[in-house]
């Protein structure tokens, strides 16, 4: 997790730890000598002020997905945490960033199989039913002409 702990009034950076870098590609260095306004971290820039607005208004964010934007311009979507704390008779943020791009794009992935397995379960259920439909006609054919039925369709499958 990426944790750190910001200015709620101008975003600056108070603190940040390693895994910061890691996740936004931004160094504690770069990150401490701006505010996260400055390093264009959140993609929505009206997602940081909502957040604000619900801390300052005594609330937390707790899992929240945001969009993100690494120092490569890479997009990413992070669950994202934050509540107010006190430090030396100040308030700041402390939050957290957990880097889930890998986790959405997995259950996008999962989605569209899924998709492509309902769509070709529809398709083959419909071709049974058709293989069914033809083999009661060609039954109905033999009966009509005194010929034994050629199909054995079971009860569960014929048409009622």
């Amino acid at each position: 997790y990426a944790i750190t702990i910001t200015d709620p009034e101008d975003g600056k950076f108070i603190e940040v730890n390693d895994a910061f870098y890691s996740i936004t590609g931004f160094t504690p260095k770069e990150a401490l000598n701006n505010a996260i306004t400055g390093i264009d971290l959140w993609i929505d820039a009206e997602d940081r002020k909502s957040v604000v607005m619900v801390l300052k208004g005594g609330g937390k964010v707790t899992g929240q997905e945001f969009q993100f934007k690494k120092k490569n311009g890479e997009i990413i979507t992070g669950l994202f945490s934050a509540h107010l704390i006190g430090i030396k008779n100040k308030t700041y943020i402390l939050s957290s960033i957990s880097d889930i791009t890998a986790r959405k794009q997995a259950e996008e992935d999962i989605n569209r199989k899924v998709q492509e397995l309902n769509r070709f379960n529809n398709t083959m259920v419909d071709r049974e039913i058709k293989m069914i439909e033809l083999k009661e006609e060609i039954n109905s054919y033999c009966k009509k002409l005194n010929l034994v039925e050629k199909y054995s369709i079971p009860e569960d499958f014929k048409r009622k």
